[in-house]
């Protein structure tokens, strides 16, 4: 009988110490391409950087950023999740949207629709861009231009939610 006291004791031990939560880094590829993944931002501190990149809020607080390769290469990867798959394709809708009549620093968004998924490419500040919603979650290369597209095809060809 003294073990079926100590139960609640074990039991509150085992969901202290079971963290069932996915930690956001580990959504991310440890390579694209041959590029291995050197820093990542995640939690408050990404999702400040989105605020400040996009002027509000995005997604539902769980973005993540890695950087990838050499400090001299501009190959990064965001990744922001959604609360629905629904909440994350009116997102992305509106991004293209406003993309599309504004004159900021990219070039017309173009859609590539293979049947099983929709890609949106555009280029600017010296970088290639290809954006796409995955599940809840948007991800957004942005990669040097004679390698952005053999990176897209690695990093889509993964999952990452």
């Amino acid at each position: 009988m003294r073990w079926f006291a100590a139960l609640p004791v074990v039991v509150v031990l085992c969901v202290m110490c079971t963290d069932k939560t996915v930690k956001p880094e580990s959504r991310l590829p440890e390579y694209l391409g041959s590029l291995k993944l050197k820093s990542v931002v995640s939690g408050v501190k990404a999702d400040k950087f989105m605020y400040r990149m996009h002027g509000k809020p995005i997604g539902s607080g769980s973005s993540v950023i890695g950087y990838y390769g050499s400090t001299d290469t501009a190959t990064i990867l965001y990744v922001t999740r959604f609360d629905s798959t629904d909440h994350a394709e009116t997102a992305l809708g509106k991004m293209v949207s406003r993309m599309a009549a504004s004159s900021g620093p990219f070039t017309p968004v173009h859609k590539e629709d293979s049947g099983n998924s929709v890609v949106f490419t555009t280029s600017g500040m010296g970088c290639a861009h290809y954006f796409y919603r995955e599940k809840s979650s948007v991800i957004w290369l942005q990669a040097e231009p004679d390698s952005a597209a053999d990176l897209y095809r690695h990093v889509s060809n993964l999952i990452i939610h």
